[in-house]
């Protein structure tokens, strides 16, 4: 096959797999270099901003050596300013749209920068511009102080409530204009950046690329889980975050909008880290989880997804990271953003226990109501008995590329590090464990099996999933067709084709 037939089999995939015609997939994978680099001529911008807005400029000075096209605009008649002059490819309706955000965040009195004039969005050599406030401020102080800063400014952030000013969907990088929205857009970014390389690849790293490929394809983007405002990127400091004299002060709003909380606060988890993680940080995980759960209480899907959408911006980032060494002749060196895997899990682990040990403090600190104490006996986690753990390790090791994961007690059997069986038991009123299953169902089957009742019930971890409790009396066969059609919601379709 030639290196041109190659490369439109790449196309028409892409095209596929992203809902594209062959055209916009073409354009998405060869246009993705000059819709994300963009470097305005200085002191064009100072004459804009001069005119535009009748101030004295005198220096433009970049801020970052990530974005070309962000400046420090230094002034003789005031205070500095900050302005954007985003890409030509990022529509003016998202540039607005981030004025309404920081319109919004003040009216909030939340800790972000400010606009820095009314009309903060104008037009500039094809490009829309913004302007802020310049925050003076340091960089956030390392190791726990920071995590608890940011775990503090994300909290308050996921708990504003918020209104048709700034629905917008958000939580995407977003470095690709064509590619805002929720955390869903980097994936399908991070296949555009797979597929504009693929035919550069050598044939020793063909294999390890698919691997990436798939597991971007299969990847947990956060749908269906507690929605609120998202920042995007606050991990990034000082490039998202400084430390102004008045406190911690989240800045860079590109990315911002609504979508699953869990996609910011599993990218934060994350970092703690660092940028080549091989094990958790207990320290910095907890003064992360210890700030964010003052405003924010996440939920079992939360807990229970979190080392999955720990993966949304790590393969973004990883993907990134090969295009660019790809098409610039380098070796690709960035597998830790996603290695180890052990990692991802354990550091999950540490996060659910973090959180939970909070629980326990709070439970005993109630000043030993009855109630809490029965509530709590009866929400501990007991050991589930062997041979129950052994029926279902069967049913659910037989289906394809499963794996195992262990948390506590807890047993979860997951496809592509997303769980589709999740064994535990909880303490019955005799003191007897009392085993249950979490499944997923599709929304008519789940309706169906609900109106039965017992065995079945509605959990907490989502409506897409189906609770079951094992008793003496439970049809295993009924329990085997319910793990297999729980398999084959989240398993890709190569795999769903071997059960049949």
């Amino acid at each position: 096959m030639t290196k041109d037939a190659s490369f439109k089999k790449v196309v028409r995939r892409h095209a596929e797999e992203t809902g594209q015609r062959y055209t916009e997939a073409l354009t998405d994978i060869g246009g993705l270099g000059a819709r994300m680099h963009h470097e305005p001529v200085a002191e064009r911008l100072l004459a804009h901003l001069r005119d535009r807005y009748g101030i004295d400029p005198v220096a433009a000075t970049k801020l970052s050596v990530h974005k070309t096209y962000v400046f420090r605009i230094d002034r003789n008649d005031g205070n500095p300013w900050v302005a954007r002059a985003f890409p030509p490819a990022r529509p003016r309706a998202g540039v607005e749209g981030d004025a309404a955000m920081l319109g919004f965040l003040a009216r909030q009195d939340y800790p972000a920068e400010r606009l820095a004039a009314d009309d903060a969005v104008s037009d500039f050599d094809g490009s829309a511009v913004l302007v802020t406030r310049f925050v003076e401020g340091v960089q956030l102080p390392d190791g726990a102080a920071k995590f608890a800063m940011m775990g503090e400014l994300l909290g308050r952030l996921h708990a504003l409530p918020y209104d048709e000013s700034v629905s917008r969907p958000g939580g995407a990088s977003g470095e690709d204009p064509s590619r805002e929205g929720t955390p869903r857009q980097d994936l399908l970014a991070a296949l555009s950046f797979l597929d504009a390389v693929d035919t550069k690849v050598a044939a020793a790293e063909r294999e390890r690329f698919e691997q990436l490929r798939d597991q971007v394809r299969s990847a947990d983007d956060g749908h269906g889980l507690p929605e609120g405002l998202l920042h995007g990127n606050l991990l990034h400091a000082p490039d998202h975050a400084v430390l102004s004299e008045q406190g911690p002060v989240a800045i860079n709003w590109k990315a911002s909008g609504r979508g699953p909380r869990l996609a910011d606060f599993a990218y934060l988890i994350w970092g703690t880290g660092s940028w080549n993680p091989r094990r958790p940080n207990q320290e910095q995980i907890d003064a992360a989880v210890n700030a964010y759960r003052r405003h924010i209480e996440p939920t079992d899907d939360e807990l229970d997804r979190l080392e999955a959408v720990m993966y949304i911006r790590t393969l973004y980032l990883a993907c990134f990271g090969y295009r660019r060494a790809l098409a610039n002749g380098q070796t690709f060196h960035e597998w830790g953003f996603i290695e180890p895997p052990e990692y991802f899990s354990s550091t999950a682990a540490a996060t659910r226990a973090a959180f939970r040990r909070q629980v326990s403090v709070r439970q005993r600190n109630d000043g030993g109501s009855s109630a809490a104490r029965q509530m709590s006996r009866v929400r501990a986690p007991v050991e589930v008995p062997e041979n129950i753990v052994e029926r279902v390790r069967t049913l659910c090791l037989a289906l394809p590329e499963v794996t195992v994961r262990v948390d506590g007690w807890a047993q979860s059997f997951d496809i592509r590090r997303r769980s589709f069986c999740l064994l535990v038991a909880r303490e019955g009123p005799a003191g007897q464990p009392v085993p249950l299953l979490v499944l997923r169902a599709d929304p008519d089957e789940r309706e169906a099996l609900l109106s039965i009742g017992r065995p079945f019930f509605a959990t907490r971890a989502g409506r897409d999933r189906i609770g079951v409790l094992l008793t003496d009396d439970t049809d295993w066969e009924e329990i085997r067709e319910l793990v297999t059609e729980s398999y084959r919601v989240l398993a890709p379709k190569k795999l769903t084709a071997l059960l049949d």
